[in-house]
């Protein structure tokens, strides 16, 4: 159990590592992650942290499957400036945003689930990322919000009872 520190789990620069099965809670950040890459997350509970429950900055070909990401005060996952990685089979909830792309391209959302949050998936600023059959209910603002993104593909996901569908 990680928790009540600044940040749960820091890496910076790390490679070929791997977080699994962890409940870390109460922080600032739950997992923090700076130029970092081939790593995974997986089958952790992350909640209730001040700001975001999984942080990738300026990290690539990164695995987060299988976490739950829930109450966390800003985002549930938050990727700045990351490419390729792969964010599968999530459950993101009751966050202020659930999954966040900003400046990060070529990564996959697939097969989560986004719900009672105010954004579901949000990208700014983001190309060439797949979003595909993910299930987002119940989100205040929209279920997928893109804003000056361009190039993106959004396939086969469910929309249930969001403020808007996509945007």
């Amino acid at each position: 159990n990680l928790s009540y520190a600044t940040v749960g789990v820091e890496f910076w620069n790390t490679s070929n590592s791997k977080i699994i099965n962890n409940t870390i809670s109460n922080n600032e950040f739950g997992i923090y992650w700076y130029s970092s890459n081939n790593n995974t997350i997986a089958n952790n509970n992350i909640s209730s942290n001040n700001e975001v429950g999984i942080y990738l900055d300026e990290s690539s070909n990164n695995i987060l499957a299988n976490n739950t990401v829930s109450s966390n005060n800003y985002c549930g996952i938050y990727l700045d400036d990351s490419s390729n990685n792969t964010i599968a089979n999530n459950n993101a909830s009751n966050n202020y945003c659930g999954i966040v792309l900003y400046k990060s391209s070529n990564n996959t959302i697939a097969s989560n689930t986004v719900s009672n949050n105010y954004g579901g998936i949000c990208l700014d600023y983001s190309s060439n990322n797949i979003i595909a059959n993910n299930t987002a209910s119940s989100n205040n603002y929209g279920g997928i919000y893109l804003d000056d993104s361009s190039n993106n593909t959004i396939a086969n996901n469910t929309f249930h009872l969001n403020g808007m569908a996509v945007s």
